[in-house]
């Protein structure tokens, strides 16, 4: 096996010259790769952030290799299984960090490095301790020296602040910083000097639809030009990827499509470009980023989410039941109608999985209707539970129906001048017989053997292509985002009942 193409297949061409012996006076063959501990890392990898990534992307490799051993020289079989069956179709791509068992690679990091120390590198922002850092240099405690005597910081001295802290996490968790993480330290900067605003250090990004220029803004502030500054010089010294390598990269992704494992390498390369994509509409985000389109594309959206929620992309497949049951004692004595025929499927014990997750996504709506109303050309418009509930699933009972209810959307969405938003279609005979599960993006259509796979991909879809949730279910969305994937962002739509709930769920 070629380490180097290993490495660069991991993604840590930084590396390749440590392993050839060109960097540093030693020489790691593919043997001697398996036979790395922890500690030889932490020595081989100055970094910690790319040290916890090395040894998990390592554990995660040998994993794979054991159960290639296990299927080449079959055991007994046990009734336990890494990957829940039905998971994933025969097509789909498997990436190494998502579908392996993780939590050998997790112990022997936490062993490692101890809990709390491995707390503070999965969230290097949140455990962050300003007055520590500053303490331990001369020019940090200036900066409190000053403050103490003089209650503000002058314009000199907010730059010796943002260099030591830019400085900091440079040196310790890598080159990126997204920008909930500046804003999670300008708040910090405000809780240690409290005379210090935030915003002095972080303004946030404003959309188009919310500019009042009718143009977006880009975040602002002392961290983020510090940050930009840092990023732009380790460009210039070839140190970083070049914004000019991430357009090469972009260009590959127009025209290409194989081999598979090039179009994921060029797709993390160009993650900033999408996070700074202004397209409204799902449309224009498929035109724009063609790769979505294949049948496989989903998997990219996996890549995207975990980019930009680091250990959140399995929290639905963990928590999706407790989740339903405690929405369903809390609501099910406010259903009617409709909704009580599909209480009563629900209650069929015979039910595959993929159907008991369709019907219980149909019967959301009715445990929590919308309330809230938006502007329909010049008339105020409320969603019905109907349109609530179309928004999110749609049911075909033959596969020549799939098209029929695409084209429909399409045409329903002219008619009302609104944008198709990601949304499910299920199909099956009956609703308690679903054989098959599919996203919709626009037109591209992913395949999937289980429903609640679909639904985790069509929730990741609106985060990783910049998209709003559809008015009639957002009340739905923002419960899911909120209690199963505790995810937070600047674009957050306050909902009172459904905060209400979350309050009430979390209490649960």
């Amino acid at each position: 096996m070629d380490v180097p193409k290993l490495l660069h297949d991991w993604g840590f061409d930084s590396l390749i010259t440590i392993f050839e012996g060109t960097a540093l006076d030693c020489s790691i063959d593919y043997d001697a790769l398996l036979l790395l501990t922890p500690e030889v890392i932490k020595n081989l990898i100055p970094k910690i952030g790319e040290q916890v990534k090395f040894i998990k992307r390592l554990e995660d490799y040998k994993l794979i290799l054991q159960s290639d051993d296990k299927e080449n020289n079959p055991v007994t079989p046990t009734t336990s299984s890494t990957v829940s069956e039905g998971l994933l179709s025969d097509g789909d791509v498997m990436p190494i960090e998502r579908y392996t068992d993780t939590t050998t690679a997790n112990t022997s990091l936490v062993t490692f490095y101890g809990e709390e120390e491995f707390q503070k590198i999965l969230n290097p922002t949140k455990h962050f301790n300003l007055n520590s850092l500053l303490n331990e240099s001369y020019f940090g405690k200036i900066i409190i020296k000053q403050y103490t005597e003089n209650k503000t910081l002058d314009r000199k001295t907010r730059a010796s602040l943002v260099d030591i802290i830019i400085s900091h996490f440079f040196k310790t968790h890598g080159s990126y910083l997204t920008n909930d993480q500046l804003e999670d330290i300008s708040y910090k900067i405000e809780a240690a000097f409290p005379n210090e605003k935030s915003e002095i250090y972080y303004v946030k990004p404003v959309k188009k639809c919310y500019s009042k220029y009718s143009k977006s803004l880009v975040a602002r502030g002392k961290l983020v030009d510090r940050y930009r500054n840092y990023r732009t010089k380790l460009r210039v010294a070839g140190i970083l990827p070049s914004t000019s390598t991430a357009n090469q990269s972009n260009s590959w992704l127009e025209t290409r499509t194989d081999p598979w494992n090039d179009v994921v390498r060029h797709w993390e390369l160009t993650f900033e470009l999408r996070q700074k994509c202004e397209v409204s509409n799902i449309h224009d985000f498929l035109t724009e980023w063609p790769p979505l389109k294949l049948s496989t594309g989903y998997s990219l959206i996996d890549v995207d989410f975990d980019r930009l929620f680091p250990d959140k992309g399995l929290l639905l497949h963990e928590k999706w039941d407790s989740f339903f049951n405690s929405v369903y004692t809390i609501k099910k004595d406010f259903v009617k109608d409709v909704g009580l025929e599909i209480i009563y499927l629900l209650e069929n014990e015979s039910l595959n999985q993929s159907s008991k997750t369709a019907i219980q996504i149909l019967l959301l709506p009715y445990l929590i209707p919308p309330k809230g109303r938006a502007r329909k050309g010049k008339e105020h418009w409320k969603a019905s539970i109907l349109e609530c509930q179309q928004s999110l699933i749609v049911h075909a009972k033959i596969p020549a129906d799939i098209e029929r209810l695409i084209e429909d959307k399409v045409n329903k969405s002219k008619e009302a001048k609104q944008t198709i938003q990601p949304y499910i279609i299920v199909l099956g005979p009956l609703v308690s017989e679903i054989q098959q599960a599919y996203v919709i993006l626009d037109k591209v259509r992913y395949s999937f053997d289980n429903t609640l796979r679909a639904l985790e991909i069509c929730f990741k879809a609106f985060h990783t292509c910049n998209l709003y949730y559809p008015f009639q279910s957002e009340h739905i969305y923002m419960l899911l985002q909120l209690c199963l994937f505790k995810i937070k962002t600047k674009w957050d739509k306050t909902i009172p009942y459904i905060m209400d709930l979350v309050t009430t769920l979390d209490a649960s």
